[in-house]
């Protein structure tokens, strides 16, 4: 005796959401902003009250993810290296248009 089991979802439904996926879904394209600010910290920078994460597509290679983290009174840019650490420049201050020094 053969059983059957039914699909909660059509076979067209399946194909259709298979259609919608995003084909570059491994593409990281939104960074938390406290995982960054983790990760710049535990290289010796401070950032406090991190406000934002947002990818530099100008910076970023395809295996090398760029990101602009802004943390209170300081902006950094942050690459992601796989299996490294950090490449991690602090970005001059708008106002008076210098850097200081890193850690």
């Amino acid at each position: 005796m053969t059983t059957r089991t039914k699909s909660t979802l059509p076979a067209s439904l399946l194909t259709a959401a298979a259609l919608v996926a995003p084909a570059h879904a491994a593409e990281p394209l939104e960074m938390s902003k406290e995982i960054l600010a983790v990760q710049v910290r535990k290289q010796g920078f401070p950032c406090v009250d991190p406000a934002s994460a947002t990818r530099d597509p100008a910076a970023s290679k395809p295996d090398d993810a760029a990101w602009v983290l802004a943390c209170d009174g300081v902006t950094y840019k942050v690459k992601l290296v796989p299996d490294m650490g950090a490449v991690i420049e602090r970005m001059p201050d708008p106002s008076t248009g210098s850097k200081t020094s890193q850690p």
